[in-house]
């Protein structure tokens, strides 16, 4: 089991003067308030277990679960910059023989198909935004063998 989770309280002391989306001047007072980019919560969970099979193959199976909470992508936290929560769920089988000198690995990424943002950025000034958008789900095999 592994188990990692973050909480992040970074709060903008003092900026009263940061861009307004709304009036394309910088008179928006933003103290006070949540700073963009810094998600409250960040958790995750990973499970993995070895399967009993026999002597000569090590089969393994995990699921890994994430997930981050909301936050904006830019400075002025326009309305079209907040990135939504979201939580992503990994699959994964593995398989090796006894001697670990070779292994088959599955990995299905983004299990759930979930759509979602990794960043937004400002273009062409304030109120215009840019997005990356996270993977969707992929299915991987890779085959490893230990010299």
């Amino acid at each position: 089991v592994q188990f990692a989770a973050a909480y992040t309280h970074a709060i903008t002391e003092d900026f009263s003067n940061a861009p307004d989306e709304a009036t394309s001047t910088n008179t928006k007072d933003l103290s006070g308030q949540p700073l963009y980019n810094a998600p409250r919560w960040t958790t995750f969970l990973g499970l993995e277990s070895d399967l009993p099979w026999g002597a000569r193959f090590n089969p393994t199976a995990g699921v890994d679960w994430q997930y981050r909470s909301a936050t904006f992508g830019t400075v002025e936290r326009g309305l079209g910059s907040e990135i939504q929560g979201y939580s992503l769920v990994n699959l994964r089988f593995g398989i090796a023989d006894a001697a670990r000198k070779w292994r088959l690995e599955a990995l299905l990424r983004n299990a759930l198909d979930e759509d979602y943002l990794i960043a937004v950025g400002s273009l062409y000034g304030i109120g215009n935004y840019g997005a990356t958008v996270g993977e969707p789900r992929r299915f991987e095999l890779s085959l490893v063998r230990s010299l």
